[in-house]
């Protein structure tokens, strides 16, 4: 049914699936991260066979160097993600700003970090149109330098957040 909202995925960076609340769009190989109630943990969801939820689910903390990940679990992870998803922040305008600055921003470069130390294939960073800041009129994707006017702290921390993957990550974004 065309109506049934779980048929109408969210879609990011060239039509990769982003949802990480419906198994079916997260293979064995993929890693999904995002916010588990705004207390800077995230939910890592590994789907192992179609069984969903279940075997791989695991929770970190994006606050941690390498997301609190052990290191005997990165050696496990290491070559094996094919694809990180990031959809883990601070959405509230209203937030403290040292708060927005810790998710958005030192969790993004923790998350960076994670997905260099597991040698993922591809960091799949989901932002906001926040990054642009105030920008009046048609903002693309190629325009990222000439976002103006980010003062606010939630649109400051989401462009700080993006120039972060833009410029640090050293896997393909």
């Amino acid at each position: 049914d065309d109506d049934d909202p779980r048929r109408r995925q969210p879609r990011a960076f060239g039509q990769h699936p982003v949802d990480a609340g419906d198994a079916d769009v997260v293979d064995a190989h993929d890693l999904v991260a995002h916010d588990v109630g705004g207390d800077g943990g995230f939910f890592g969801h590994r789907q192992v066979g179609g069984a969903g939820r279940g075997d791989g689910d695991g929770v970190g903390d994006l606050a941690r160097p390498n997301l609190g990940v052990a290191p005997a679990e990165l050696s496990k992870l290491k070559g094996k993600v094919r694809h990180f998803f990031h959809l883990a922040a601070i959405y509230d305008l209203k937030a403290d700003a040292e708060s927005q600055i810790a998710a958005n921003i030192d969790g993004t470069r923790n998350v960076v970090e994670f997905a260099k130390a597991v040698d993922a294939g591809h960091l799949h960073h989901v932002s906001s149109i926040a990054a642009a800041g105030l920008y009046e009129g048609v903002f693309r994707e190629d325009m990222f330098d000439e976002a103006e006017n980010y003062d606010h702290p939630y649109f400051n921390t989401k462009h700080e957040s993006e120039k972060i993957v833009r410029r640090e990550s050293k896997v393909p974004w």
